[in-house]
């Protein structure tokens, strides 16, 4: 059977060969952009090659001539907007209410939210200053990370009170009441976000939802419509579209300028039963196929195998086992470039053991999901180099290190490998001297080599001397991984999280304890992403559960499948309450829950052979529960699709 790629690039190629430089396919992602290219010259047998193809973020991009800010930039120039306010507006001191320590956990939502607004082509008036028609609003909607930085910045349990009172310093008159700071806060981000995006437009700079707005507005004038490079746009695997994507999608619809492909062979998308289906039902009745491409549809369902192991590395053995069986079997045509096979991974962290435990017929695997930052043994090294700076104290003979974080930090492999033998002396000195505070000097003195990662740094010092420490630490340590391809990877994107940070921070003129630079830091590489160089379309695919998008492979592995894992219970941190959020139309936790369902069905609905493994551990916070996905296969499982 043909994939859902191959078939749209045979119609196009049976229908338009002789014109089809003229037009553009646009994807949800680069991947699924990769495999149609590879479609159309399989189809084309090798006689077209250089078609057009754009992601979705890219077409739109074509719309601005500003460039998108980085996520570090745009929370500096948020903040210096806020601080205008506050200078405007309140009577407050300075010194109390300038503090961007205050600031930068709650403007990393407040970004998140003004994307949303804008993507979603919401009134920010509206939206922000209507909520003063609610009679009653429950203010108690912290996530535990919330109250948790409630507790660290203000020294007390905040919670009950609520976000708002970090802005009651804006204007101090009225009532003290949690629904009038409630309200208040709501009229202060209305002002935020007119200056936040001028800020950012004056530095022809702008973010991601205000370059989806510009592009819907652009469209629907348009003027724009006649400069457009390509006579038809042609838009492949979507599923649900934010407000700005429909307006875009309706106009060049409308002008004879686009055509749809909605990826839903499966029967579970059609059923009205299932949310899967919720918005691919109506995206296909609004937006039809110019082309019929579900003439070959799959007439059967895969063999499904569920299994259920104690422990992650036994979900490793599992698949691994499972590769090995479909080896032996004949299933996976050409072990050594397994193209047709893929590996999803809902949970990131079983990434590193997965690839050291492949059967040895698998010699090449493509990383697609890329590698969490957050996941590696680097990222654990720093977080254990965080607390002894954090435990650091002031000691008669000069600084001091918590003993514990020191042993913790002397058996980290990425420590040993600096100075083995020094490690080793220094926590045997440390056991044997029953040492509670670890002196600097003795360390500088007597481990020399392990001297410029067990140097003290004051949390009053200033940016630039804890970043120079940080990236002296990693630049010793990067020197000392010559042949650890791996860990070079993550070490050269902490050097370079540094070095933007601190420029930014000197570009900005912002001052911070040195308490939130480490945890900016860190925060920032929560989300980097580490690439690993391959070749796409070749090999093993390793993948997250978003690069699965439009793509089918014929034997296919999901492990993790646990609920509050896949799907993930994630409950997205806003100021913007989830009934504000559905009465103006933007994206809802029950959204996120009929996405991901339709990603793992799609997913499955055209292989031939999938297996789900999950964790049956209920020990602490694990229930060993079985994802509800798996569950509904079970309920509709027959002869016909055996599970």
């Amino acid at each position: 059977m043909k994939s859902f790629l191959r078939r749209i690039a045979n119609r196009y190629i049976a229908n338009e060969a002789d014109d089809i430089g003229r037009v553009c396919f646009v994807f949800p992602n680069k991947r699924s952009a990769t495999f149609f290219r590879e479609a159309v010259e399989l189809e084309s047998d090798g006689r077209i090659r250089n078609i057009r193809t754009k992601t979705i973020n890219s077409f739109v991009a074509g719309f601005s001539r500003a460039r998108e800010a980085e996520r570090l930039e745009a929370l500096f120039v948020m903040f210096r907007e806020y601080r205008r306010i506050l200078e405007e507006q309140t009577t407050f001191s300075a010194d109390d209410a300038l503090d961007f320590d205050r600031f930068a956990f709650w403007g990393d939502m407040l970004i998140n939210d003004f994307n949303d607004v804008d993507r979603y082509l919401a009134d920010p008036d509206k939206i922000f200053v209507n909520a003063k028609r609610f009679k009653e609003i429950n203010s108690n909607y912290l996530t535990p990370e919330q109250v948790e930085a409630i507790k660290r910045y203000w020294g007390e349990d905040r919670s009950q009170m609520s976000v708002e009172n970090f802005w009651t310093h804006v204007d101090s008159r009225g009532r003290s009441t949690v629904h009038t700071k409630f309200l208040r806060l709501w009229e202060v981000m209305a002002l935020l976000y007119h200056r936040y995006r001028d800020a950012l437009r004056s530095r022809r700079l702008t973010t991601s939802g205000a370059i989806f707005r510009e592009a819907a507005d652009a469209i629907r004038k348009g003027d724009s419509l006649r400069r457009m490079p390509y006579r038809r746009y042609v838009f492949i695997g979507f599923n649900l579209l934010s407000t700005s994507e429909h307006i875009i999608f309706s106009r060049l619809r409308d002008k004879g300028m686009a055509d749809f492909y909605w990826d839903c062979d499966s029967p579970i998308l059609l059923s009205t039963d299932n949310p899967a289906g919720r918005f691919i039902r109506a995206n296909m009745a609004e937006f039809p196929s110019l082309y019929q491409i579900d003439g070959d549809t799959k007439p059967t369902s895969p063999m499904i195998d569920i299994v259920g192991v104690p422990g992650n590395m036994a979900q490793i053995y599992a698949a691994s086992q499972t590769l090995a069986d479909w080896i032996s079997g004949g299933k996976i045509a050409d072990p050594a470039n397994a193209i047709d096979t893929a590996v999803v991974l809902p949970d990131e962290s079983l990434f590193v053991p997965l690839v050291h435990n492949m059967p040895e017929e698998i010699t090449d695997i493509n990383v697609t999901m890329g590698f969490p930052f957050r996941q590696s043994p680097v990222s654990t090294l720093l977080r254990l180099i965080s607390s002894l700076q954090m435990h650091s104290r002031e000691g008669r003979n000069g600084p001091t290190f918590f003993h514990e974080d020191v042993s913790n930090l002397l058996v980290d492999p990425n420590v040993r490998r600096v100075a083995p033998d020094e490690a080793d002396a220094l926590a045997d000195e440390i056991l044997s001297s029953r040492l509670f505070r670890v002196e600097e000097r003795l360390i500088q003195n007597n481990y020399p080599s392990l001297a410029p990662i067990f140097t003290a740094v004051r949390l009053t010092d200033s940016t630039d001397r804890i970043c120079d420490y940080l990236r002296q630490m990693a630049t010793l340590l990067l020197d000392s991984t010559a042949e650890q391809g791996v860990a070079r990877h993550f070490l050269d994107a902490y050097i370079a999280k540094i070095d933007e940070i601190q420029a930014t921070i000197q570009h900005h003129g912002i001052e911070m304890r040195g308490a939130t630079l480490v945890r900016m830091i860190e925060r920032s590489l929560q989300s980097e992403i580490v690439h690993f160089k391959g070749e796409p379309l070749a090999g093993l695919q390793v993948m997250g559960v978003l690069e699965t998008r439009a793509l089918d492979f014929d034997n296919i592995i999901v492990m993790s499948m646990n609920e509050r894992i896949f799907p993930r219970r994630n409950h997205a941190n806003s100021f913007i309450p989830e009934s504000i959020r559905r009465g103006y139309g933007l994206p809802t936790s029950d959204f996120q829950e009929s996405v991901y369902a339709y990603y793992f069905y799609r997913l499955i609905s055209r292989a031939s052979r999938v297996t789900l493994t999950y964790d049956v551990r209920t020990s602490g916070l694990r229930t060993g529960e079985l994802s509800r996905y798996a569950v509904q296969l079970l309920y509709l499982s027959s002869k016909s699709s055996p599970v």
